[in-house]
């Protein structure tokens, strides 16, 4: 799913298989993100880090969900301009 807009939301394209809950709950999740609450969630350290610092702001949170490998999941939050876990 692509993503639009200077807060990058998720904007399904004609080609995606269809999933309005899915698609709400992604389109809410970054809305609420981008207004300063919520917590994102994130497969991996690397993605996390790989948002664009114009995204991003002091103290935004962010969850890891799915990086066995590297044991970075868990809860992270932007501070200092850095991405410090939380666990």
């Amino acid at each position: 799913m692509p993503t639009i807009g200077n807060n990058q939301f998720p904007y399904p394209n004609t080609s995606d298989e269809p999933n309005i809950p899915g698609d709400l709950q992604k389109l809410a999740l970054a809305v609420d993100t981008a207004i300063g609450g919520g917590n994102r969630l994130i497969d991996t350290l690397a993605t996390l880090q790989a948002i664009p610092n114009t995204q991003l702001f002091e103290g935004m949170r962010a969850t890891i969900t799915n990086d066995p490998t590297t044991g970075n999941n868990g809860e992270y939050v932007y501070t200092g301009g850095a991405w410090v876990s939380q666990t």
